[in-house]
């Protein structure tokens, strides 16, 4: 922490810092960016992941992408026929780099935070955008940042309510789809979380 952090942490009150150690679980946030975030979000736990997650790269310099790279990750993808999307095989492809299975909860948050306007398929605008939104210029990058989205589904009811108001569109846009797979899970899920939020 720098000097300014450390003297911002004496100078919070129990509740903010309890806040910042769950921002810090959640996020896996850095407690400088912690601070930032839950201050410009009037302490409010849930905006302040929200905020954090929709626009990674105002609160970490680490988070900014090199467009040129998604530009590249994007091309490895797309499709022959159309070269703005990537196509059901192409997302395939990306999957299986990703080592994420076609049928789980990742898959559809990958779909989710590229607001995927149609199953199986990606267009350069999403691509590109939620990329940029979640600060990943690379496969790896993109793992990890989806591996964090999900862990912070747990933690933050707005995330899970924007997750599954998407999967319900997302869903009635294909009825032979393989997200409707994922959809019983997801339901359980957000239920579970519902009832563990009722008993705290």
């Amino acid at each position: 922490l720098t000097s300014g952090a450390i003297w911002l942490q004496n100078r919070l009150r129990r509740e903010q810092r309890e806040l910042v150690q769950r921002f810090v679980q959640c996020t896996e946030a850095q407690e400088p960016v912690a601070l930032q975030c839950l201050s410009q979000n009037a302490w409010r736990l849930d905006a302040a992941v929200d905020d954090y997650y929709s626009s990674p790269a105002k609160y970490d310099e680490r988070l900014s992408v090199d467009t040129r790279k998604v530009a590249a990750l994007f091309n490895s993808y797309r499709s022959q026929d159309d070269p703005d999307r990537i196509n059901p095989t192409g997302v395939c492809r990306l999957l299986d780099d990703l080592r994420i299975d076609p049928v789980s909860l990742t898959a559809l948050v990958l779909a989710w935070k590229l607001q995927a306007g149609v199953q199986g398929e990606f267009s350069r605008a999403e691509f590109v955008t939620g990329l940029g939104r979640l600060g990943a210029d690379s496969l790896d990058k993109l793992r990890s940042r989806l591996a964090q989205t999900e862990r912070a589904l747990a933690q933050d009811v707005g995330q899970l309510r924007d997750l599954h108001a998407f999967t319900f569109d997302f869903a009635r846009e294909s009825r032979d789809s393989k997200v409707l797979r994922a959809w019983p899970s997801l339901i359980d899920d957000f239920v579970d979380f519902l009832k563990s939020k009722l008993i705290e």
